[in-house]
């Protein structure tokens, strides 16, 4: 019985072992997605003060110059 208890303790403790190297991994995966991520955002702010810029300065005074112009 103590040899079953003590086998049984084992593999639970190497189901274990195993479980947090996965976990580990995941992490450190989630590390590296989460920088490429924030990467896109800031890319994504940049496109989108851009865009606000141009619909809200640089068209409305291209308009108006090609109105003047006539």
């Amino acid at each position: 019985l103590a040899l079953m208890l003590k086998n049984h303790i084992d593999s639970e403790q190497e189901r274990h072992d195993n479980f947090d190297t996965k976990l580990d991994k995941i992490e450190e995966q989630t590390k590296k997605t989460n920088g490429s991520v924030r990467t896109l955002f800031i890319w994504r702010a940049y496109i989108t003060g851009g865009i606000a810029v141009l619909s809200a300065i640089v068209i409305p005074i291209a308009v108006w110059l090609l109105q003047y112009k006539k």
